[in-house]
């Protein structure tokens, strides 16, 4: 027999998968998406029914020639990416690329020794309408933002964007916040009454009715008036009811649900919560073994596998109590339209409990698989039991009201805690025993004035959840949909909520004040659904594009508001292999105009051509009109009055030493690592220098110098500037502590080391949408 190359979608799910199988399967990953849309033009072909044109990822070159050698060593290819519409998607590109004589498609929901025996016993056809599917949502979201973006960079500013779902959530958000801006408090009062039994005990009770209707009152006047009232007026126990009242667990986690939850008691964000539970699904090293804990986490489904129903059930009548285990499987019933491919999110195996887990994992695993562990034992335990007992008081025409709950039987609450109310009036003492009929005295009463409260703003999880409920968007979309809301400056999150930010208010304003079809929740919804139909084979994914298309293109061509200088038909926006511009609509006129620019008076340093302004990703700039040819650049420096609020352009700082490439002059700049010099004349020359401090090298015999260093994890150090002849490494900076040295081994592990939540963003991106240009 020979070998079998099984490709998943990253290193640690290969490193577990490795585990199960023999000598004779090679396993190989491929860290997600290797084909894509180009990132510098719009890829699509419009004219010819929106076909696509994909290109291999710079960052995946390499791993795609290693798939391949290997791909024609084998007899056979398993595509075990992961069991999604983007894993589908992710093989189908594969199999585009190898083009190997056999190739199929496996998926398992966990990554178990049984559960990939499973599938490999079962291979099968890679299923092109999830592709389909998958597509049509790439070609969508690329046509919304590929557009939208450039019409905020020439309307607002540059490093704008726009997204299918990151723009309607922006809108829940902007909405909510005028409605707590229009909300005028009105004011209301309760009465709580503290009455006195013949045996001497006290309880509470609020006023509740005036004549069998509900007691309002809005002012202090009219509780003078009920005060005068009530305090004569004798007083009896008018009923006294108690009843059991069930509570039922809850099911268990689904993607959406399992973010909100991971926010409201873990403080974790999405984008945090779904990294570590990738990490969960493929593998964590526990002693000598990378062990799978959960099963797959990208899931809208309830559905648990009957063998790890049989397993839990188990578990629940031999460690909990056979009290604790209903006489049937719970099930539970979704309320939307769902993709059933795979289960709800569960521990892969019920012996490992967060108990026997504790201190093998990082903090942030073990509390989110304990989080996922009772979530899952809970929702197969029986239903909590509680007392609820209500007294109602008599006076005259008035009535109060009080109310006591008491738990009787803990049930799924022994695994998974609960905060139910515990009311008796205010709440400070219990309610006595008392019968029907049993005068009581009034001993005081204490009237409270309140105000109404404008609606709240919402968390990440509110916000998850409104979405969800809405049908905006699906289970992946979630996370990256508030990662870049915070990314783009559209929202601010302070103690957990979100406020949107002046830009973020000005470009949801404008965006649906031009394109208010296209923010509607329901349109938005609908475009969700028809996305499932096309994975259903109801509808084809050309036709659900071409009928997205053509409206969205009219009401963008009417918002432009132009027409060709040369025709005087309407200005359209293209796309390009530099960008977007705006073009005649006619075919006959071949007016074409780049987004926001204009002419400057003065010609370029480098060719004379005329220099242009223009607007790109991240703000205005200069340029050469004869680009590509010419690449010069420059940034716009700004004249800032004295009494504008505006900051003024940092001026450009040179270097002293000249380009080590090219000898032009070193200007100081700014990375994610740090600060540097570059050559003036970049991009055409790319010569750069280190960012010296000034201070020499620390250790011991080394005539080098310190320049400055930013960490992946944004940390700021310093290192030798003969590195690596010398290694010298330090976080404090020299003139830190009056000279005292800092130096360990652990900011070198910091340095060189990736994050695991780096490695986890590396490996795939979730369905995000096509924003960043």
């Amino acid at each position: 027999m020979g070998k079998s190359l099984v490709i998943v979608e990253s290193k640690a799910k290969a490193k577990t998968i490795s585990q199960y199988l023999g000598k004779d399967f090679i396993v190989k990953f491929c860290l997600g998406h290797v084909r894509d849309l180009p990132k510098s033009s719009l890829g699509i072909d419009i004219e010819n029914d929106f076909k696509p044109r994909y290109t291999i990822s710079k960052d995946r070159k390499e791993i795609v020639d290693d798939l391949k050698n290997s791909a024609m060593k084998a007899d056979e290819v398993l595509l075990a990416t992961d069991p999604d519409r983007e894993g589908e998607a992710i093989a189908w590109h594969l199999a585009q690329i190898l083009k190997n004589k056999s190739i199929r498609r496996i998926e398992f929901n966990e990554v178990t020794k049984k559960a990939v025996n499973d599938a490999l016993a079962h291979p099968r056809e890679i299923d092109i309408k999830r592709v389909d599917a998958q597509q049509a949502r790439r070609i969508l979201d690329r046509l919304f933002g590929y557009s939208l973006s450039p019409y905020l960079w020439r309307e607002i500013q540059g490093g704008l964007s726009a997204g299918r779902v990151q723009s309607v959530a922006l809108r829940l958000i902007c909405e909510r916040e005028s409605e707590i801006e229009k909300f005028v408090p009105q004011e209301y009062w309760t009465i709580d009454g503290l009455f006195k039994t013949q045996k001497g005990e006290e309880f509470f009770a609020e006023l509740s009715k005036y004549k069998n209707e509900k007691v309002e009152i809005h002012d202090e006047g009219k509780v003078k008036q009920l005060k005068s009232e009530l305090e004569k007026i004798t007083y009896s126990i008018g009923d006294v009811k108690e009843q059991e009242k069930r509570r039922n667990p809850m099911p268990p986690f689904i993607t959406s649900t399992l973010q909100q939850e991971a926010s409201k008691r873990l403080k974790m964000p999405p984008k945090k919560a779904m990294q570590v539970a990738q990490r969960l699904y493929e593998g964590v090293r526990i002693g000598n073994k990378q062990i799978a804990l959960i099963t797959y986490m990208r899931t809208d489904s309830f559905r648990v596998a009957n063998e790890a129903l049989n397993n839990v059930r188990s578990y629940i009548a031999e460690k909990i109590g056979k009290a604790y285990l209903p006489d049937k499987p719970n099930f539970y019933a979704t309320k939307r339209r769902i993709q059933d491919a795979h289960e709800a999110i569960r521990p892969t195996d019920m012996e490992n409990t967060p108990e026997s887990l504790r201190g093998k994992l990082n903090p942030d695993d073990y509390a989110l698989y304990d989080l996922i562990w009772r979530r899952f034992v809970a929702s197969q335990m029986t239903a909590g039991i509680d007392k609820v007992k209500t007294i109602i008081v008599n006076g005259g025409d008035y009535e109060f009201r009080a109310s006591q709950t008491t738990q009787i039987f803990p049930g799924y609450r022994a695994v998974w805690s609960e905060n139910y109310y515990n009311n008796n009036g205010d709440g400070k003492v219990p309610l006595p025993d008392v019968n029907v009929g049993e005068q009581v005295t009034l001993v005081n009463l204490n009237p409270e004035q309140h105000f109404t409260q404008p609606p709240p703003r919402y968390t990440s999880a509110s916000l998850i959840k409104t979405l969800e409920e809405l049908g905006i968007g699906r289970p992946s979309t979630y996370a990256p949909t508030v990662s870049i809301l915070l990314d783009r400056n559209y929202v601010k999150r302070e103690k957990g909520i979100f406020i949107p930010t002046g830009l973020g208010r000005q470009v949801d304003s404008l965006l649906f004040e031009k394109f208010p079809t296209f923010l509607d929740y329901h349109f938005t919804a609908r475009m969700e659904d028809e996305l499932d139909q096309i994975q259903d084979g109801d509808k084809t994914w050309e036709d659900v594009v071409r009928n997205f298309y053509g409206p969205f293109r009219e009401t963008l061509t009417k918002a432009l508001g132009e027409n060709c200088p040369k025709c005087n038909s309407p200005v359209i926006l293209k796309s390009g292999p530099f960008g977007s511009y705006l073009a005649c609509s006619s075919k006959s006129c071949d007016y074409k105009k780049n987004l926001g620019e204009k002419e400057v008076d003065e010609n370029c340093p480098e060719c004379g051509s005329k220099l242009i302004e223009k607007m790109g990703r991240y703000g205005r700039f200069i340029g050469c009109s004869g680009y590509p040819e010419c690449k010069y650049i420059r940034k716009v420096t700004k004249a800032v009055s004295e009494d504008s609020e505006e900051k003024p352009s940092r001026e450009v700082q040179y270097g002293e030493e000249p380009c080590p490439e090219c000898g032009a002059r070193m200007i100081l700049r700014s990375s994610k690592r740090g600060r540097f010099y570059g050559c003036e004349k970049y991009p055409k020359c790319k010569g750069t220098r280190s960012f010296k401090i000034g201070h020499k090298c620390q250790k011991e015999g080394c005539d080098g110098e310190l320049v400055e260093r930013r960490a992946k994890t944004g940390k700021l150090f310093y290192s030798c500037s003969k590195y690596p002849e010398c290694d010298y490494v330090t976080f404090a900076h020299p003139l830190a502590g009056k000279g005292k040295k800092k130096t360990t081994e652990k900011p070198k592990e910091d340095i060189d080391a990736e994050s695991s939540e780096e490695r986890i963003v590396s490996t795939r991106e979730d369905e995000s949408e096509d924003i960043d240009i």
